[in-house]
């Protein structure tokens, strides 16, 4: 083995995969990458080339996705390509950034890949610290680009390299005989990082000082998270698509030095903001009200003494879904945004009494003399009719007085049928629900929806009578 390439080989044995292990590479086709996919395929040869055409750049993104085909072919290695659309303009290398992880993710859970590495190295470790302290971010963003992400669908990207410099690639690379492709646009002053990148190769010290600035907001980092995990541990925090939420209390009992960290509990691990962030952040817990947008995709907001962290997008989409009813089986569960439906069909009558006991006693538990047909989210200025009460009333009183937070009022699951709403999560069931005899279905929610109504001290609703 050239002298050269093994301290990327020894880097890529390190990560401890078998040679049977779905591997990915993402090869862009440029020399890092390039140098990547080399060596990995002496170590898994039966791994998976992913490349994003990004559509850019008059037509030299298509001649990087050809080469890179044509190579993985050459090496006998299965090769996946997306291609992206993306529209020039401000915020084009977030976007394409963005974009591009988005479509790596679906290349690899497509194709079966569970361990998808990527060549970034210690000078893009250095250039991402830079900007990031140009940014005014704290430890979360200064630690750098991590080692190691977990993704949705069992995915794992693992950068291996970042222990390594550009030259070491390069000499790897040229060692082995090997080509790639040169991205021009690289070498003009069109972006900040690429400004960065010419200055940093002529102040190796000051490369060195980034690096050692990132393990040291890394070591910080980790010891603040181990304090902020304390002080909000999972069973307190309410998480959902696009939302975390948590009691108002719990982060105004805590130290504003951990602050920065606390944040960091209700966003995406994916997630760097701003140092303003944190400071609006902090003055929004002291207040003990407001909203703040941090990001486009970011938004904090105090309501009914709960603190939300809405993320992805400020908008959350409604639910409606039909609800299959297969008479051959008696238990049926259905996902919604804020938990899991159980739906089981009673037969006998002792059936339906001990159901009856328990939705006494659990808000999140109901017996219905209906047959559910839907699961979807309240409709505007919708009434319902109550057992027991007079007349009809609307929904988003019920949900109010049973102390669900008005950020999540429009998103709360709720069991129906073509004549309206039966019964959610800490309701009363609606009166033509009443149970009188068997056969019955009793609902039970799990999830979020009952850690939120678990944190609140209102009385338990009464159950349907028999």
């Amino acid at each position: 083995m050239p002298p050269a390439v093994r301290p990327l080989h020894a880097a890529l044995r390190r990560l401890h995969l078998p040679i049977s292990a779905r591997v990915g590479v993402a090869c862009s086709g440029g020399a890092d990458s390039m140098a990547l996919l080399h060596v990995a395929r002496t170590v898994w040869p039966h791994m998976q080339v992913l490349h994003v055409d990004h559509g850019t750049r008059t037509g030299a993104s298509a001649e990087d996705a050809r080469f890179v085909r044509t190579e993985s072919e050459r090496l006998n290695l299965d090769f996946h390509c997306a291609r992206l659309r993306l529209r020039s303009g401000p915020g084009f290398e977030a976007r394409a950034r963005a974009a591009r992880y988005a479509a790596f993710e679906r290349l690899a859970a497509t194709h079966g890949t569970t361990h998808l590495l990527l060549a970034h190295h210690a000078d893009d470790q250095a250039e991402t610290v830079a900007l990031r302290l140009e940014r005014g971010s704290g430890t979360r963003g200064l630690r750098g680009v991590p080692a190691v992400r977990a993704l949705t669908q069992g995915i794992v990207i693992l950068r291996p390299f970042l222990h390594l410099s550009r030259a070491q690639l390069r000499a790897a690379l040229s060692e082995l005989g090997a080509t790639h492709r040169e991205d021009a646009t690289n070498a003009l002053p069109v972006s900040r990082r690429n400004v960065l990148r010419k200055e940093l190769a002529s102040t190796p010290h000051r490369r060195r000082e980034l690096l050692q600035l990132g393990r040291d907001a890394a070591r910080a980092h980790t010891t603040q998270q181990r304090a902020a995990r304390k002080l909000l541990p999972e069973k307190s925090l309410l998480r959902c698509e696009g939302m975390t939420a948590v009691p108002l209390s719990l982060l105004q009992r805590a130290p504003e030095e951990l602050h920065g960290a606390l944040l960091a509990r209700l966003l995406p691990e994916e997630t760097v903001l701003p140092r303003r962030a944190y400071a609006s952040f902090t003055r929004m817990v002291r207040a003990g009200h407001g909203a703040a947008d941090l990001l486009r995709s970011v938004r904090l907001r105090i309501a009914d003494d709960w603190f939300f962290a809405f993320h992805g997008g400020t908008h959350l989409p409604l639910e409606d879904v039909a609800l299959v009813n297969d008479t051959a089986k008696k238990t049926k569960h259905f996902a919604s945004r804020l938990g899991v439906l159980t739906v089981r069909r009673l037969t006998q009558s002792g059936q339906v009494e001990r159901a009856l006991k328990a939705a006494r006693t659990n808000p999140c538990c109901a017996v219905l003399s209906t047959m559910p047909d839907r699961l979807r989210t309240p409709r505007r200025g919708e009434r319902y009719a109550p057992l027991g009460a007079p007349g009809r009333r609307l929904l988003s009183d019920a949900l109010r007085e049973r102390g669900v937070p008005e950020p999540v009022r429009a998103l709360w699951p709720l069991i129906a049928d073509h004549l309206g709403v039966l019964w959610g999560p800490g309701l009363v069931p609606a009166e033509r629900a009443r149970v009188l005899h068997a056969p019955a279905w009793q609902v039970i929610c799990t999830g979020p929806t009952q850690k939120l109504l678990a944190c609140k001290k209102a009385a338990t609703p009464p159950s349907i009578s028999e």
